[in-house]
Protein backbone atom coordinates (compact mmCIF):
# COMPACT_ATOMS: atom_id res chain seq x y z
CA UNK A 1 0.00 0.00 0.00
CA UNK A 2 1.47 3.36 -1.05
CA UNK A 3 1.82 5.97 1.66
CA UNK A 4 0.87 9.59 1.10
CA UNK A 5 3.16 12.50 1.96
CA UNK A 6 1.58 12.98 5.36
CA UNK A 7 2.12 9.32 6.31
CA UNK A 8 5.76 9.49 5.23
CA UNK A 9 6.34 12.71 7.16
CA UNK A 10 4.75 11.41 10.32
CA UNK A 11 6.81 8.22 10.15
CA UNK A 12 10.04 10.20 9.78
CA UNK A 13 9.11 12.30 12.79
CA UNK A 14 8.23 9.21 14.83
CA UNK A 15 11.48 7.43 13.98
CA UNK A 16 13.50 10.50 15.01
CA UNK A 17 11.60 10.77 18.27
CA UNK A 18 12.00 7.05 18.96
CA UNK A 19 15.77 7.34 18.60
CA UNK A 20 15.72 9.97 21.37
CA UNK A 21 13.59 7.94 23.75
CA UNK A 22 10.49 10.12 23.35
CA UNK A 23 7.15 8.45 24.15
CA UNK A 24 4.72 11.16 23.00
CA UNK A 25 5.21 14.34 20.99
CA UNK A 26 3.03 17.26 19.98
CA UNK A 27 3.32 20.24 17.63
CA UNK A 28 1.42 23.48 17.23
CA UNK A 29 1.34 26.40 14.83
CA UNK A 30 0.34 30.06 14.97
CA UNK A 31 2.54 30.33 17.01
CA UNK A 32 4.81 27.33 16.51
CA UNK A 33 5.63 25.20 19.55
CA UNK A 34 6.80 21.66 20.25
CA UNK A 35 6.47 19.20 23.10
CA UNK A 36 8.44 16.00 23.78
CA UNK A 37 7.28 13.70 26.59
CA UNK A 38 9.61 11.03 27.95
CA UNK A 39 7.44 9.32 30.55
CA UNK A 40 10.46 7.92 32.41
CA UNK A 41 12.39 11.19 32.62
CA UNK A 42 11.11 14.61 31.62
CA UNK A 43 8.79 16.72 29.48
CA UNK A 44 10.30 19.41 27.27
CA UNK A 45 8.34 22.33 25.77
CA UNK A 46 9.79 24.84 23.29
CA UNK A 47 8.46 27.82 21.36
CA UNK A 48 9.82 30.12 18.64
CA UNK A 49 10.64 32.86 21.14
CA UNK A 50 13.44 30.73 22.50
CA UNK A 51 11.60 29.62 25.61
CA UNK A 52 12.40 26.09 26.79
CA UNK A 53 10.57 24.57 29.73
CA UNK A 54 11.87 21.26 31.07
CA UNK A 55 9.83 19.70 33.86
CA UNK A 56 9.89 16.28 35.55
CA UNK A 57 7.67 13.62 34.05
CA UNK A 58 4.47 12.96 35.98
CA UNK A 59 1.74 10.35 35.78
CA UNK A 60 -1.28 11.48 33.82
CA UNK A 61 -4.74 11.70 35.37
CA UNK A 62 -7.41 10.20 33.14
CA UNK A 63 -10.89 11.66 32.92
CA UNK A 64 -13.71 9.38 34.06
CA UNK A 65 -16.05 10.05 31.15
CA UNK A 66 -13.80 10.89 28.19
CA UNK A 67 -10.58 9.80 26.48
CA UNK A 68 -8.64 12.66 28.03
CA UNK A 69 -5.46 12.54 30.10
CA UNK A 70 -4.12 15.53 32.02
CA UNK A 71 -0.51 16.07 33.11
CA UNK A 72 0.57 18.86 35.48
CA UNK A 73 4.23 19.44 36.28
CA UNK A 74 6.37 22.28 37.66
CA UNK A 75 10.01 23.25 37.97
CA UNK A 76 11.68 26.16 39.77
CA UNK A 77 10.42 28.73 37.28
CA UNK A 78 7.39 27.40 35.37
CA UNK A 79 4.22 25.37 35.61
CA UNK A 80 2.81 23.48 32.63
CA UNK A 81 -0.47 21.64 32.18
CA UNK A 82 -0.79 19.25 29.24
CA UNK A 83 -4.13 17.83 28.16
CA UNK A 84 -4.14 14.96 25.66
CA UNK A 85 -7.47 14.05 24.09
CA UNK A 86 -8.19 11.13 21.77
CA UNK A 87 -9.46 12.95 18.71
CA UNK A 88 -8.24 13.08 15.12
CA UNK A 89 -6.35 16.35 14.77
CA UNK A 90 -5.24 18.09 11.57
CA UNK A 91 -2.04 20.08 11.56
CA UNK A 92 -2.75 23.49 10.02
CA UNK A 93 0.57 23.68 8.17
CA UNK A 94 0.69 20.23 6.58
CA UNK A 95 -1.45 17.31 5.44
CA UNK A 96 -0.67 15.27 8.54
CA UNK A 97 -3.53 13.82 10.59
CA UNK A 98 -2.58 13.08 14.20
CA UNK A 99 -4.39 10.77 16.62
CA UNK A 100 -4.63 13.25 19.50
CA UNK A 101 -5.64 16.82 20.17
CA UNK A 102 -3.29 18.53 22.62
CA UNK A 103 -3.83 21.65 24.76
CA UNK A 104 -1.01 23.25 26.73
CA UNK A 105 -1.34 25.87 29.47
CA UNK A 106 1.88 27.28 30.89
CA UNK A 107 3.01 30.21 33.04
CA UNK A 108 5.81 31.42 35.24
CA UNK A 109 5.45 30.34 38.87
CA UNK A 110 4.87 33.92 40.11
CA UNK A 111 2.29 34.76 37.45
CA UNK A 112 -1.46 34.17 37.73
CA UNK A 113 -2.50 33.81 34.09
CA UNK A 114 -1.69 30.88 31.84
CA UNK A 115 -0.84 31.03 28.17
CA UNK A 116 -3.01 28.55 26.22
CA UNK A 117 -1.72 26.77 23.11
CA UNK A 118 -3.45 24.20 20.89
CA UNK A 119 -1.92 21.52 18.70
CA UNK A 120 -1.81 17.87 17.71
CA UNK A 121 0.17 14.89 18.91
CA UNK A 122 0.96 11.20 18.62
CA UNK A 123 2.44 8.44 20.70
CA UNK A 124 5.76 7.24 19.32
CA UNK A 125 5.35 3.60 18.27
CA UNK A 126 7.48 0.81 19.67
CA UNK A 127 9.35 -0.34 16.57
CA UNK A 128 10.12 -3.67 18.23
CA UNK A 129 6.52 -4.62 17.44
CA UNK A 130 7.09 -4.09 13.71
CA UNK A 131 7.48 -7.73 12.73
CA UNK A 132 5.80 -11.03 11.86
CA UNK A 133 4.72 -13.01 14.92
CA UNK A 134 3.67 -16.66 15.11
CA UNK A 135 0.90 -17.23 17.66
CA UNK A 136 2.26 -19.95 19.93
CA UNK A 137 -0.40 -19.82 22.60
CA UNK A 138 -3.83 -18.37 23.34
CA UNK A 139 -5.69 -18.44 26.66
CA UNK A 140 -3.21 -20.98 28.12
CA UNK A 141 -3.58 -23.29 25.12
CA UNK A 142 -0.51 -24.13 23.04
CA UNK A 143 -1.08 -23.98 19.27
CA UNK A 144 0.64 -26.46 16.97
CA UNK A 145 1.20 -25.99 13.25
CA UNK A 146 -0.23 -29.40 12.37
CA UNK A 147 -3.59 -28.47 13.90
CA UNK A 148 -4.34 -25.89 11.21
CA UNK A 149 -4.95 -26.19 7.48
CA UNK A 150 -2.86 -23.05 6.79
CA UNK A 151 -0.19 -23.88 9.32
CA UNK A 152 0.82 -21.89 12.36
CA UNK A 153 -1.42 -18.83 12.88
CA UNK A 154 0.48 -15.55 12.73
CA UNK A 155 0.01 -11.79 12.68
CA UNK A 156 2.12 -9.13 11.06
CA UNK A 157 2.20 -5.87 13.00
CA UNK A 158 3.00 -2.85 10.84
CA UNK A 159 3.58 0.16 13.11
CA UNK A 160 4.27 2.43 10.14
CA UNK A 161 0.83 1.91 8.59
CA UNK A 162 -0.95 1.03 11.88
CA UNK A 163 -2.10 -2.23 10.33
CA UNK A 164 -2.39 -5.86 11.47
CA UNK A 165 -2.66 -8.74 9.01
CA UNK A 166 -2.07 -12.47 8.92
CA UNK A 167 -4.16 -15.61 9.31
CA UNK A 168 -5.77 -17.59 12.13
CA UNK A 169 -4.80 -20.98 10.75
CA UNK A 170 -7.86 -20.98 8.50
CA UNK A 171 -8.91 -17.48 7.42
CA UNK A 172 -6.97 -14.35 6.61
CA UNK A 173 -7.40 -11.54 9.13
CA UNK A 174 -6.74 -7.84 8.82
CA UNK A 175 -7.50 -4.58 10.58
CA UNK A 176 -6.13 -1.40 12.06
CA UNK A 177 -4.77 -0.32 15.42
CA UNK A 178 -3.30 2.68 17.17
CA UNK A 179 -0.48 2.76 19.65
CA UNK A 180 -0.20 4.00 23.21
CA UNK A 181 2.71 3.63 25.56
CA UNK A 182 2.89 -0.10 26.36
CA UNK A 183 -0.39 -0.91 24.61
CA UNK A 184 -2.01 -1.32 21.23
CA UNK A 185 -5.67 -0.51 20.68
CA UNK A 186 -7.02 -2.87 18.04
CA UNK A 187 -10.26 -2.29 16.16
CA UNK A 188 -12.48 -4.96 14.69
CA UNK A 189 -10.49 -7.50 12.67
CA UNK A 190 -12.11 -8.48 9.38
CA UNK A 191 -11.45 -11.79 7.69
CA UNK A 192 -12.35 -14.37 5.10
CA UNK A 193 -15.00 -17.00 5.92
CA UNK A 194 -13.69 -20.42 4.94
CA UNK A 195 -14.79 -23.48 6.87
CA UNK A 196 -11.86 -25.45 8.23
CA UNK A 197 -11.04 -28.08 10.83
CA UNK A 198 -10.37 -26.63 14.28
CA UNK A 199 -12.41 -23.56 13.33
CA UNK A 200 -13.36 -22.84 16.92
CA UNK A 201 -9.74 -22.05 17.85
CA UNK A 202 -9.23 -20.06 14.65
CA UNK A 203 -12.26 -17.91 15.38
CA UNK A 204 -11.05 -17.42 18.93
CA UNK A 205 -7.93 -15.66 17.66
CA UNK A 206 -9.87 -12.89 15.93
CA UNK A 207 -12.29 -12.60 18.83
CA UNK A 208 -9.44 -12.36 21.33
CA UNK A 209 -7.69 -9.57 19.44
CA UNK A 210 -10.64 -7.51 18.18
CA UNK A 211 -11.85 -4.32 19.84
CA UNK A 212 -9.45 -4.36 22.77
CA UNK A 213 -6.77 -2.27 24.36
CA UNK A 214 -4.02 -4.86 24.74
CA UNK A 215 -0.99 -4.37 26.94
CA UNK A 216 2.21 -6.09 25.87
CA UNK A 217 5.67 -7.01 27.07
CA UNK A 218 8.74 -8.76 25.70
CA UNK A 219 9.71 -11.72 27.90
CA UNK A 220 12.53 -14.15 27.11
CA UNK A 221 12.55 -13.09 23.45
CA UNK A 222 8.80 -13.54 22.98
CA UNK A 223 5.93 -11.08 22.74
CA UNK A 224 3.19 -11.39 25.35
CA UNK A 225 -0.27 -9.83 25.03
CA UNK A 226 -2.25 -9.04 28.19
CA UNK A 227 -5.80 -7.90 28.86
CA UNK A 228 -6.81 -6.87 32.36
CA UNK A 229 -3.60 -8.53 33.65
CA UNK A 230 -4.52 -11.85 32.05
CA UNK A 231 -2.20 -13.37 29.44
CA UNK A 232 -4.07 -13.46 26.14
CA UNK A 233 -1.39 -14.64 23.71
CA UNK A 234 2.22 -15.66 23.43
CA UNK A 235 3.90 -14.84 20.12
CA UNK A 236 7.28 -15.61 18.59
CA UNK A 237 9.13 -13.60 15.97
CA UNK A 238 9.36 -15.52 12.68
CA UNK A 239 10.59 -12.75 10.36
Amino acid sequence: MAQNTGDNNINKIAQTKASKGIDFYALGNEPFWSLDMDFENEFQFKNLDGLTIIVPSVKGIKAMDAEVTRYRSINDTHEIIIQVQRQDCSDTMSDIIFDYKVNIDYKKIKEKNYIRLNGCGNFVPDYRLHNIWAIEGIDNKNLKEIEFIKGQPYIEINVIENRISGHDGCNNIMGGFRYEKGSIIIGNLAGTRMACPNLEISNQISKTLSNKKIAYDFIDGKLYFFFQEKTLMILKNID
